[in-house]
């Protein structure tokens, strides 16, 4: 046999003998998205191929389209082959994309998408029976005059005022309030589930006391309904009880 021959003849043979490996990438599925009872959405992911101990897992999340690599993602709990996260802070009434990942030495595989069509806040239950744009400050119930729309206060704060004969009401939120049985508070709020509320009769203002609670519903996009069962204002040296409903606007 030729030299050159034989070499041609080993060369393929050792080529043959280092074939490569097939490209081998983590496979990834997006379980399900699940909208919890305070508005938050539980996202839960599987690794279905690739070594959990190699791999970084991840839930990502955007509004309105499918997310791409650069979008908001999340630490993930995992459990077994599972991984789940809880987000948080959703705009309501617009539809949200979810999406699990995985990275391993391999490369990055992207899960299935799914998807919540619209965030909704359940409504609460109010515990007592009201009549509609009705307020009673100690002289009997009144018919609510007017409500202003919910505008933004100041900074990260949001208001709405009712007022009735002879006295007006602001109700200040942090934040953009949604359906929930929030707290009084005699400072500025400083969480979601807190209301501050300013009585106004003639020139003189007073600051609800704390602990009591506010309903909250919103009814349709952007129209709240608010119940107070019971609450009340120290006016001067008289404690003033406060209760009714109003729907804002109005």
């Amino acid at each position: 046999m030729k030299p050159l021959t034989l070499l041609l003849l080993v060369s393929i043979l050792f080529s043959a003998c280092e074939k490569e490996e097939p490209y081998v990438s983590p496979v990834v599925k997006t379980i399900s998205a699940t909208l919890q009872e305070d508005g938050s959405v539980e996202v839960i992911g599987e690794l279905t191929e690739g070594n959990i101990d190699d791999t970084r897992l991840g839930i990502m999340r955007r509004a309105y389209l499918p997310p791409v690599d650069d979008d908001e993602d999340a630490y993930v709990e995992i459990y077994g082959k599972r991984f789940k996260t809880t987000f948080y802070g959703f705009e309501k009434y617009i539809p949200y994309y979810f999406m699990a990942y995985a990275i391993d030495d391999n490369g990055k595989k992207l899960g299935n998408l799914v998807k919540i069509d619209s965030i909704y806040f359940p409504p609460v239950e109010v515990p007592c029976t009201l009549a509609d744009n009705k307020l009673t400050y100690g002289m009997g119930f009144q018919n609510v005059n007017y409500v202003t729309q919910l505008l933004p206060h100041y900074d990260e704060y949001y208001k709405i005022t009712a007022s009735c004969p002879n006295a007006a009401f602001d109700f200040i939120f942090y934040k953009m309030p949604r359906n929930g049985v929030y707290k009084t508070v005699k400072s500025q709020p400083s969480s979601n589930l807190e209301v501050a509320i300013d009585l106004q009769i003639s020139f003189e203002k007073y600051r609800i006391n704390e602990n009591f609670y506010v309903y909250i519903n919103e009814i349709s996009r952007n129209v709240y309904s608010v119940d107070i069962c019971n609450a009340e204002f120290d006016v001067n040296t008289s404690k003033v009880l406060v209760k009714g409903n109003f729907i804002s606007p109005r």
